[in-house]
């Protein structure tokens, strides 16, 4: 999800938080206006239920686009490498 996916949040919609360490998923009920943005807070720790560990959120250039601001959100193990994601379910 771009950063600005999770700006236009709203209460009641539903996000998917995907590890690909562990095949996991969990689902997010978005509360409310707040709660959507403080999940794509650049720095922020996710716990993985399943891995028992943290994780760090972070922002990248989406695939194959170069410069620019970093609006891809994605969640990197400790040694920089994408591990999770977040996906809205519909």
């Amino acid at each position: 999800m771009e950063k600005g996916d999770f700006e236009n949040l709203k209460a009641g919609d539903k996000v998917a938080l995907v590890c690909k360490a562990s095949d996991s998923i969990v689902v997010i009920n978005i509360k409310d206006q707040k709660e959507a943005k403080e999940l794509c807070t650049e720095g922020r720790m996710i716990h993985c239920p399943t891995c028992k560990k943290e994780y760090k959120t972070t922002f990248v250039n989406p695939s194959g686009k170069g410069g620019g601001p970093q609006t891809k959100v994605v969640v990197v193990d400790e040694n920089g490498k994408p591990c999770m994601f977040f996906a809205k379910l519909s």
